[in-house]
Order: structure tokens, then sequence, then C-alpha cells
């Protein structure tokens, strides 16, 4: 009986406080699904209303070279590229309810597996299509005044910030935000 007293003593003095609660997995994935629905709601509802502008300028403006009118062809596609991507975020987020918690932690992980190749690839290609596209518009703006050169140049300069400087630092902070919430789930789930 003496060993029974010393064991339970033993597990009654283990502290137990730097381990999460079970309960914290459930908020952690209902924050991380919920906030997955609102930045692809809010970036669907910023992509139509870009649609809308850019077919409203279609119409609306009349150019006078044809790289305007490859340039606004450009741009809807890389919008219509955009929309598809949030849209596939979307839906996969409002299907995670029904995952059970191997299941998120399984779909979470092939997220960020596939974040490194399609996300890439499509953020890659649809942002080729916008960059060339509005290259493109700017063009016949630009030739119209003897400053053709600088504002292309200041086009481009802005382009090349956003790929070389924000595209791949937006890209490893939302890839670490993913390993962080994989590493608390997966913290999580080993405790159960």
């Amino acid at each position: 009986m003496e060993a029974f007293n010393d064991l339970q003593q033993l597990w009654l003095s283990t502290s137990v406080k730097a381990l999460p609660h079970s309960g914290e997995l459930l908020k952690t994935i209902r924050a991380h699904r919920r906030k997955a629905m609102l930045t692809s709601a809010a970036a669907m509802a910023f992509g139509i209303v870009l649609l809308a502008v850019m077919v409203w300028v279609l119409f609306a403006y009349k150019s006078a070279y044809i790289t305007t009118r490859i340039g606004e062809a450009c741009l809807l596609l890389a919008i219509g590229i955009f929309l598809a991507a949030k849209f596939t975020i979307f839906k996969k987020a409002l299907n995670s309810s029904s995952y059970s918690n191997a299941n998120f932690l399984k779909a979470l992980k092939d997220d960020q597996l596939s974040l490194l190749t399609s996300l890439k690839r499509m953020q890659g290609i649809g942002f080729a299509f916008a960059s060339s596209g509005l290259l493109l518009y700017v063009y016949e703006e630009a030739a119209k005044n003897s400053h053709v050169v600088l504002a292309l140049s200041l086009v481009a300069a802005w382009l090349a910030l956003n790929w070389f400087v924000v595209r791949p630092f937006a890209l490893r902070r939302r890839l670490k935000k993913d390993a962080e919430a994989i590493q608390r789930i997966e913290q999580i789930i080993n405790q159960l």
C-alpha cells in the first residue's frame, strides 16, 4: 500500500501548468478556420470590385493602342486567377468544419505543403499577368507624354519591389504562421 501512496503522491505533485489545455485545440482550430474564411471572403470581395472596375474601364475607355487592350486582358486574367485561388481557399475552410482533429491537422499540413508549390506557381503566374498587363496598359498613357521612360521605369521599379521584396516576405510570414499553428495543434494532440 505504501507504493500506491508514493505513486499517488508523485501523480498529484506533477506540475501540468506548462501543458496546454485541451480546449485550446478547439479554440486554435476555430480561430484558424475563421481567419481563413474572413480573409478569403474579404479578398474575393475586393477581387470582385476590382473585376467590376476593370470591366467598366474596358468599355468606358477608348484606347488608341492595341497594347492597352492586351494589358486589360492580362489584368482581367490575373484577377480571374486571383479569384479562383481565393475561392479554393474559402471552400477548403468552409469544408473544414466537418474535419476531426487529426483530419484538420493533416489538412493543415497538406495546405502548408501545397502552399510551397501551387500558391507560388499560381501567384507567380497571376503576378506575371498583372505585371505585364499593367506595363502594357500604362504604355499608352506614357506614350502620350514625353516621359515614357520615366513612367515605365517607375512602374517597373514598383513591380520589382513587390515581386522580389514584398511577395517573398508575405510568403515566409504565412509559412511561419502555419508552422506555428501546426506545432501548437500537434502538441495538444500528442498530449491527448
